[in-house]
């Protein structure tokens, strides 16, 4: 948990504000056609988590502090990981979760 676990949430969290950002460019449609030829993995990824991601940020803020605490412990820099953070607190602070 403590190694693959940031990784995961920390990818997912690049992709979603990557979205974001192409989405307020209005570039979405490129950004998901580029992403899709070029990551595809990513992109069936991104597809798969993002209709759930709202309703598993919570938890995962609370992964994440286990996480930076345990790479602390470790004298391992959590600058990172405290990105990850913010991304999925502003989706709980600013998204409804899909039920």
């Amino acid at each position: 948990k403590m190694c693959y676990a940031p990784m995961f949430k920390s990818v997912t969290a690049i992709g979603i504000q990557a979205y974001a950002a192409a989405h307020r460019f209005g570039l979405e449609d490129l950004f998901l056609d580029e992403l899709r030829d070029n990551l595809p993995d990513v992109y069936n990824m991104l597809q798969v988590l993002a209709p759930s991601i709202a309703s598993r940020a919570s938890r995962w803020i609370g992964e994440m502090d286990q996480i930076k605490a345990t790479y602390a412990s470790l004298n391992l820099s959590t600058s990172m990981l405290d990105g990850t953070v913010d991304v999925y607190r502003s989706i709980v602070d600013n998204i409804r979760p899909n039920k």
